[in-house]
């Protein structure tokens, strides 16, 4: 009887100690699917903060690509003001030089009457 007792309390020990065992199993299970859990989610979230850094500095570079565009725009502007400017002068200093050219003649051409009419 004493033996047999015995068996059966050693029997449950043992049952007991294969429960346990199973149990810190189950909870290093679950431990580590939570662990992979936290892990898939911080690398959704570096994901997505990578993108919006992506986006916003596609969004930072299209402005600037802009910017110049408008600069080149009113560089080429300004260029053009000044190529009509010195247009402008150089058609000025010709006709200035016509007309001194005009009133030469026009002196000659006086002189040479008079000088016509004095004959």
């Amino acid at each position: 009887q004493a033996a047999m007792e015995e068996e059966q309390r050693v029997a449950k020990e043992r049952q007991e100690k294969r429960l346990e065992e199973q149990r810190k199993q189950q909870l290093l299970l679950e431990e580590e699917k939570r662990a992979e859990e936290e892990k898939r989610k911080a690398e959704e979230r570096r994901q997505a903060a990578e993108a919006r850094r992506e986006k916003k500095q596609a969004a930072m570079e299209e402005e600037q690509r802009v910017a110049k565009e408008r600069q080149e725009k009113r560089l080429e502007e300004q260029r053009k003001q000044q190529l009509l400017l010195e247009e402008e002068k150089r058609a000025e200093e010709e006709k200035r030089k016509a007309e001194e050219r005009r009133q030469a003649a026009e002196a000659r051409r006086e002189k040479k009457q008079a000088a016509m009419e004095e004959e």
